[in-house]
């Protein structure tokens, strides 16, 4: 059934139907190097001089690289999309008596074959190639649009057109020649480079060389050299974040540590307090094992209020034993850092 609700309004008029959203969605594409071959396709096409024929040779001579002659290839599509709406494109049966097709006609033959394939065949007109896209597409949107979440034709194209639009040739060639001609001073350069580092093992050289060097990078390699290099261990070296547990607790066994594990050996706790180097022990001889542990906790921020000398000797153990741990995690820190291009 019919919608009547405007229909009055329609009868005086026609729909106009154009190609217009397809020209407009192509022109969106003329950006660099496609507006000149689009600008040459329109020429020729517009060129009242040349046959039929010479265009079509002018235009196959000319698209002898076809992503390069992008605009005829456009300028082709928005000209087929024009012979659908103007129905030429729907060949005369009759030569004698030619009557020619409308868009009409084009739209009402596509309609039925929506209906006869399925009921010929079974199946949709679609799986025939024959749905109503398979005959309208190009003014359908179907370059500008799409029924999942892939980017539409045109909007690839455009990304494509831009990328190379936007690639800097002249920028990358004066970058190759410049690199290629100063190649051998490059390299003359970073083998001199090579060469300072080495001489940098010796100390006498490395102190010389740090007091006549006026760069601030090198005179910073030369001075901080000795403490860098004691920082370097290839037990500590590692690839990956996951590792350096891994190393760590290889260190800690291989150190003996942790050297003392029950919190209840008072005397032991005391002991390993007094190799602790956070800790001042001076005339610790003077206190009790009990007095060492309250004192030890104090210097390290330990709450001692209102707690048993158990609970304080549990703490400063743990205390101890991490920090034995972070100093492995920070000497592995040094290692790398050290043993890090920077």
């Amino acid at each position: 059934m019919t919608v009547n609700k405007g229909l009055l309004s329609l009868v005086e008029n026609v729909p106009n139907f154009s190609n217009q959203a397809l020209e407009n969605a192509v022109d969106t594409l003329k950006v660099g190097w496609v507006i000149k071959s689009s600008e040459l396709d329109t020429d020729i096409q517009n060129n009242t001089v040349l046959t039929t024929s010479q265009k079509n040779d002018l235009k196959d001579d000319i698209n002898n690289v076809a992503h390069l002659n992008l605009g005829r290839v456009l300028g082709d599509l928005v000209r087929h999309s024009a012979t659908i709406i103007d129905a030429s494109i729907i060949p005369l049966v009759d030569a004698d008596n030619p009557t020619p097709a409308t868009f009409l006609e084009i739209l009402q033959n596509v309609q039925s074959v929506q209906g006869l394939v399925p009921e010929l065949h079974g199946v949709p007109a679609s799986n025939k190639s024959r749905a109503v896209n398979d005959h309208l597409g190009t003014l359908n949107n179907i370059f500008v649009t799409t029924e999942d979440s892939t980017a539409p034709v045109f909007t690839s194209l455009l990304e494509s057109i831009n990328f190379i639009v936007t690639a800097n040739l002249a920028t990358e060639t004066a970058l190759e020649n410049s690199n290629l001609t100063t190649l051998s001073t490059y390299i003359e350069t970073l083998s001199d480079n090579i060469s300072y580092s080495s001489l940098a093992e010796d100390v006498t050289l490395r102190t010389l060389m740090s007091t006549v060097a006026q760069d601030t990078n090198w005179q910073n390699y030369f001075t901080n050299y000795a403490d860098e290099k004691e920082n370097l261990n290839p037990i500590y070296t590692t690839d990956t974040d996951s590792d350096k547990s891994a190393i760590i607790d290889q260190v800690l066994a291989d150190s003996g540590l942790p050297d003392v594990t029950d919190a209840t050996d008072l005397a032991a706790v005391a002991a390993k307090a007094q190799r602790d180097t956070r800790i001042d022990t001076a005339n610790y001889d003077r206190y009790t094992v009990e007095q060492q542990i309250t004192k030890s906790c104090e210097q390290l921020g330990i709450t001692t209020a209102n707690r048993t000398i158990t609970a304080l000797s549990g703490t400063l153990l743990r205390n101890m034993n991490q920090h034995d741990r972070d100093e492995i995690a920070r000497q592995l820190d040094s290692n790398e850092s050290a043993n890090t291009l920077s």
